[in-house]
């Protein structure tokens, strides 16, 4: 894995980032180009973590094969091919090689030309005919240009509700949102009740996960420490205080809590 690191703010940044990514490498750092003391902007490590996250659900969709690496790159298959044959990428002659390196074209055929360090042992020629057979299902066209392509269920390309629900958690786990989001609340409260049902307010013991130095105790009502079940759930001083003040508008934030996991 290579460590690198971007210059961003071209037309072609989000690009390279996923370029980076999709090869393994490690982006360290993405800098505009701005004083030294202004260096890393925070939509660019925003920008980042949604190119990562999005990269996970592109493949190439193979052209003349320039572009594309033939065993680190998603291009065939699920998955990369060092990934799904690991004991052919071992004995690989050349692990960077692109795709237009192993392909060729005749008489309006492909064929695959492939080049190992080693013959293949007997125990490994099973993986070597599933390897070939995958390679001749390919789409492998010899002209224009590889591209990137959307791997969800659409007919139509990429489309935001697509990429959304692949980034949802899997069923039962997303919360009671329709309690909290449909109830006529004020937007900060419920996004309050929101995080706390996600587990991400900054009580002491968040804060503690995050290297801060503070005292892990309640400060209402100082009998334990401070956690999301403790304050919304148990702490008896946050209790009285909630009972009274939720009467008449929905469930308390204690019941709200306590339904996490339960399914939308």
């Amino acid at each position: 894995m290579k460590v690198v690191a971007l210059v961003s703010g071209g037309k072609d940044s989000c690009y390279a980032m996923i370029k980076c990514i999709q090869y393994g490498h490690q982006v360290v750092a993405l800098a505009n180009l701005r004083p030294a003391d202004d260096s890393v902007d925070d939509l660019d490590s925003y920008m980042y973590q949604t190119v990562k996250s999005l990269a996970l659900f592109l493949l190439l969709c193979l052209g003349d094969g320039s572009k594309t690496r033939f065993w680190t790159d998603i291009w065939c298959g699920t998955c990369r091919l060092k990934e799904g044959f690991p004991e052919l990428f071992r004995i690989a002659r050349n692990k960077e090689a692109l795709v237009r390196d192993h392909v060729r074209y005749q008489n309006g055929g492909v064929f695959w030309d492939l080049n190992f360090t080693r013959h293949a042992q007997d125990w490994e020629l099973e993986a070597v005919f599933s390897f070939v057979e995958l390679l001749y299902s390919s789409s492998a066209k010899g002209h224009g240009e590889d591209r990137m392509c959307w791997r969800g269920h659409s007919k139509d390309g990429f489309q935001v509700k697509s990429y959304y629900n692949f980034l949802l958690p899997t069923a039962g786990h997303l919360g009671p949102w329709k309690r909290i989001w449909k109830t006529g609340a004020p937007p900060r409260v419920a996004f309050f009740v929101w995080a706390a049902a996600l587990g991400r307010i900054l009580t002491i013991d968040n804060l503690r996960r995050r290297h801060v130095i503070v005292l892990d105790w309640c400060c209402m009502c100082k009998e334990s420490g401070e956690s999301i079940s403790h304050l919304l759930m148990h702490c008896s001083a946050a209790r009285e205080r909630q009972d009274s003040e939720v009467v008449g508008h929905g469930p308390s934030l204690r019941v709200l809590v306590s339904l996490v996991g339960e399914k939308c």
